[in-house]
C-alpha cells in the first residue's frame, strides 16, 4: 500500500508501527559484515494481506518479538521471543531455523536490559521456522 508509515514485522503475521527514530536505534547497525544496511525494506503489495494482525506502535527503543540481535559488543546472538524472553541462538539453532546473519542487528545495552534469558534455541523451532507463522494450521 502507498503508506509512508514504517512497520516492524513481528511473529504470528503481525505488524506494528514504529517511528523512524526508534527504527534507527534498533535497525541501523548490522552486527556482521555484509549485513543489511537498510533499516527500511519495502514490502511488496502481494505480501501485505498475510500480515493479518496489528500490534500497538513500538514507542521504546527495546528489542521486540521476532528480532535477532546482539547487545553492544557481546557477540552472542539472541532471538526476542514472543514470551518476553531473549533466547541465545546457537549455531545449530541458527541453521535449523534458517536464520540469516545479515538480519542480526546490533542494539545498545539499554534495548535489552532487564529482559530475562530464556532457553537456548539450539534446534528446530517449528513456529519460528514456519514462514506462514501458523496461518495454514
Amino acid at each position: 500500500p502507498s503508506n509512508p508509515q514504517l512497520y516492524v514485522v513481528l511473529p504470528y503475521n503481525t505488524r506494528a508501527p514504529i517511528s523512524p527514530l526508534i527504527a534507527a536505534i534498533l535497525y541501523d547497525t548490522p552486527a556482521y559484515p555484509g549485513g543489511v544496511n537498510d533499516s527500511v525494506v519495502v514490502y511488496a503489495d502481494p505480501y501485505w494481506p498475510s500480515l493479518i494482525n496489528m500490534a500497538p506502535e513500538i514507542v521504546e527503543a527495546r528489542v521486540h518479538p521476532g528480532m535477532l540481535f546482539v547487545v553492544a559488543n557481546d557477540p552472542t546472538v539472541y532471538y526476542a521471543d514472543p514470551d518476553g524472553t531473549m533466547r541465545k541462538v546457537t549455531d545449530a539453532g541458527f541453521t535449523a531455523n534458517h536464520f540469516q546473519r545479515r538480519f542480526v542487528r546490533r542494539v545498545p545495552q539499554s534495548a535489552a536490559s532487564g529482559i530475562p534469558i530464556g532457553t537456548d534455541i539450539d534446534g528446530l523451532e517449528p513456529m519460528i521456522d514456519d514462514p506462514t507463522q501458523g496461518a495454514n494450521n
